[in-house]
C-alpha cells in the first residue's frame, strides 16, 4: 500500500501515532493544518519509559490517536492495535517533553475519550505519585 500512485513510501509513513500532551488538537493543527484524525490505537506500555515515566506506568499499553498528516514523516515506526483488534503501523514522533506530565496525559486521554480503564490507570498513577 502506498500513499499515492506516484509514491513509493508505505502509507503508514504519513500517519503519526500521538499520545499524551502530543494529542492536543491545537498542537496537531499547528503541525499539520490539513491533518485528520483516523482512529484511536494502543501501543506497548513501554513507551512511557521514553517520556521519563516508569515502563508500563499506565499498564501494559499506552493509548493514543493516529493522525493522517498528508506527508511522509520522520520518526520510528511503531506497531499498533486498533480497537477492533486489527493491527496497524504509524510513525512515533513525539519528543519526550512533548508527552507532558501525567496530568497532561490524562487531560488529553479524557478529551479523546480513550478507554476508561486506561484513564483510570493514569489517574491511579497520579494518585500513587502524589502519596509517594
Amino acid at each position: 500500500m502506498t500513499t499515492d500512485e506516484g509514491s513509493t513510501e508505505p502509507a503508514f509513513k504519513t500517519r503519526a501515532f500521538l499520545w499524551g500532551a502530543d494529542m492536543n488538537p491545537t498542537t496537531i493543527r499547528r503541525r499539520w493544518p490539513e491533518g485528520r484524525f483516523v482512529t484511536i490505537a494502543r501501543a506497548a506500555g513501554l513507551l512511557t519509559r521514553g517520556a521519563g515515566l516508569p515502563a508500563g506506568a499506565f499498564g501494559p499499553e499506552v493509548w493514543g490517536i493516529i493522525v493522517e498528516t498528508g506527508a511522509a514523516q520522520a520518526g520510528t515506526p511503531v506497531p499498533l492495535a486498533l480497537p477492533d483488534g486489527s493491527e496497524a503501523t504509524a510513525m512515533l514522533m513525539a519528543e519526550p517533553e512533548a508527552i507532558g506530565s501525567a496530568i497532561d496525559i490524562l487531560t488529553e486521554a479524557n478529551y479523546w475519550e480513550l478507554p476508561q480503564a486506561y484513564r483510570d490507570r493514569i489517574l491511579g498513577y497520579i494518585d500513587a505519585s502524589a502519596t509517594a
